[in-house]
């Protein structure tokens, strides 16, 4: 077969390592990449899932309220949209805006 952009026609085989229902740790095993993929979502599904009820508790609360900080600090950076001088005139250039 010939190669497209580095990949093959038919289906590749991959070494993928997907969670073990029974031991909960992690088991190597080969697979196409549609295995891969479909493998992956139910994965992080479980850890969303388990994300959400850890969120649900009583100390949500304080992560949220962290979260909330955090992103208006790096709001107050990002959203500079004119800076004006004491007589209140719009400052263009770069040199006089940050003296």
């Amino acid at each position: 077969m010939r190669k497209s952009k580095g990949l093959y026609k038919e289906e590749e085989m991959l070494h993928m390592y997907v969670p073990c229902q029974e031991c909960g740790q992690y088991r190597e095993v080969q697979g196409s990449k549609e295995d891969y993929k479909a493998s992956l979502s139910v994965a992080k599904g479980r850890i969303y899932e388990d994300l959400y009820q850890h969120l649900s508790m009583m100390e949500a609360e304080d992560i949220y309220r962290i979260a909330r900080v955090c992103e208006r600090k790096i709001r107050d950076f990002n959203q500079v949209k004119c800076i004006k001088d004491e007589a209140g005139h719009l400052l263009v250039d770069d040199e006089t805006r940050y003296r």
